[in-house]
């Protein structure tokens, strides 16, 4: 017989299902076609679990709907890293809930060991920038998200329905299970960075699109922002297929040049019945020259007019990918680039339209990290 303090009993169901989930984050860790890198250093970032009773959360704070807490921290207790571990892994952010990057704005949300916030809320999560925060409240059951600049202010179910007393394992649970449908990659053009990206990928056709036209493949899905005041922030990943990607591939003789680059883009933008159509030169200021496998990102301060190669940018994956933003409102976008055959400067035939497929801006309906 043993004797243990009421404060660090488990669940058993609740604790099977926690073993259950984090075995899944950890198969997904090991498997580099799928986590490549980021799978490892997420890894080696986590804490050991700890027993609740040895104080996760002040002693005091051990009433209410802690048991599925309870069960998830037991295998594991937060993740912890610093900026030397970062450089060491090879640019590696290992937030385990993943990021985007719009503009100047870098978002990576990052699991923490528990931190009583204020009265019964205890902070699960945080953004790098300390801007979001994912809250347990261990009175009511819930599990929310709040914004905090600089001071707590607007908050959103992280779980819509169910069940109170589990919520915080069904939040991990969904997470766990949809790591297979999100890739991993550079946060941005001019950021050496990776990570999870919170985009969907391929792998979810529903929420993500592909189109290829003369060789050149685009891909593109949106995320909802909610601490961006509800913005829909788009992934736009682009590449010139090489031999080995299959059926789609082109070769130099049938798609008729050896590079292309991106000269303009077109958008059509439908929410709440109304459709928008927007144009412009580049991509956020870029016009990334494209080739086999690989590409060079050169970008203009005069809309095109003048350009130099963005030495920020290494280049290093076989694919260019950009974020912007949009408002408005659920709905759809879908358009077009313009690439040039050959070079802006060294032109090999004429400009011709990159099909950017169908893609949803749509709200999570269950669960919001």
């Amino acid at each position: 017989r043993f004797d243990v303090a009421p404060s660090a009993q488990l669940v058993g169901p609740y604790f099977l299902r926690a073993a259950s989930l984090w075995r899944k984050i950890e198969q997904w860790c090991r498997d580099e076609s799928l986590s490549e890198n980021v799978g490892p250093a997420i890894q080696s970032s986590l804490h050991s679990g700890k027993p609740f009773g040895a104080s996760l959360v002040e002693e005091g704070h051990q009433d209410g709907k802690l048991s599925a807490l309870k069960a998830v921290y037991s295998f594991y207790s937060g993740q912890s890293w610093n900026m030397e571990n970062v450089e060491r892994n090879g640019m590696v952010l290992p937030g385990l809930f993943g990021g985007y990057c719009v503009y100047d704005y870098l978002s990576l949300n990052c699991w923490c060991s528990p931190d009583v916030l204020t009265g019964t809320k205890v902070v699960l999560a945080k953004d790098i920038n300390d801007m979001k925060l994912t809250v347990f409240d261990y009175s009511s059951g819930d599990v929310g998200i709040y914004i905090q600049s600089p001071r707590l202010t607007a908050s959103t179910k992280a779980v819509r329905d169910g069940s109170n007393d589990d919520q915080i394992l069904r939040w991990f649970e969904n997470h766990a299970d949809q790591l297979n449908k999100y890739s991993v990659g550079r946060l941005g053009p001019a950021e050496g960075f990776k990570s999870i990206l919170r985009y969907p990928s391929l792998s979810d056709p529903t929420n993500c699109s592909r189109a290829v036209t003369r060789g050149v493949e685009v891909v593109a899905s949106s995320t909802y922002v909610f601490e961006m005041g509800g913005m829909f922030v788009y992934s736009i990943r682009i590449r010139l297929l090489k031999p080995e990607d299959g059926e789609d591939y082109m070769s130099p003789e049938e798609r008729g040049f050896d590079t292309c680059q991106l000269v303009s883009r077109h958008w059509r933008i439908t929410q709440g019945g109304e459709v928008e159509e927007v144009r412009g030169e580049g991509v956020i200021g870029c016009f990334p020259l494209l080739r086999e496998g690989e590409y060079q990102n050169f970008v203009s301060e005069d809309d095109g007019r003048t350009f130099h190669e963005n030495e920020e940018d290494p280049g290093a994956e076989n694919y260019f990918s950009y974020q912007s933003c949009t408002g408005g409102g659920e709905g759809e976008m879908e358009g077009s680039l313009q690439f040039k055959a050959g070079s802006i400067q060294a032109e090999a035939g004429e400009v011709f339209d990159v099909r950017v497929a169908p893609f949803p801006l749509k709200e999570p309906q269950d669960y919001r990290y």
